[in-house]
């Protein structure tokens, strides 16, 4: 039996009751070199440290932004933020904007050193005559 899974974005909770919630589907539970996840942002502005870890955040849908001092990164559908390990930053969002995400290593990040199970898809069958 394999050890594949497929995390569904529609099958996560991200109902927003904090200005930022986070999914990390595969976590320190499944991986010693790396995390990831679905995040959502709304309505925030929040500052936050990524101490000793790399992150990466793709925007799935909506926009959002990271702000340091007087620079900011706009990052909307399609776009990559890279985050190397020791920075401080604001995430800001005005809409909703949901997020895939990607930590190394994952037990140094607070949302991926979890080891917590969330819901996964089963893998098709496919017919070996055909």
């Amino acid at each position: 039996m394999s050890d594949i899974k497929v995390f569904r974005l529609e099958d996560q909770d991200l109902d927003l009751s904090k200005p930022i919630v986070t999914v990390p589907v595969v976590n320190a539970g499944f991986s010693r070199s790396m995390g990831a996840g679905f995040a959502a942002f709304e309505s925030c502005s929040v500052e936050h440290t990524v101490t000793g870890y790399d992150e990466v955040l793709y925007v799935v849908s909506g926009s959002m932004s990271l702000r340091q001092d007087n620079q900011r990164w706009r990052a909307g559908p399609g776009d990559l933020l890279w985050i190397p390990a020791d920075e401080t930053f604001i995430y800001e969002a005005d809409e909703r904007c949901v997020t895939f995400y990607s930590t190394s290593p994952p037990e140094m990040s607070g949302s991926t050193r979890k080891t917590d199970e969330f819901p996964s898809g089963d893998p098709e069958t496919i017919d070996s005559d055909g």
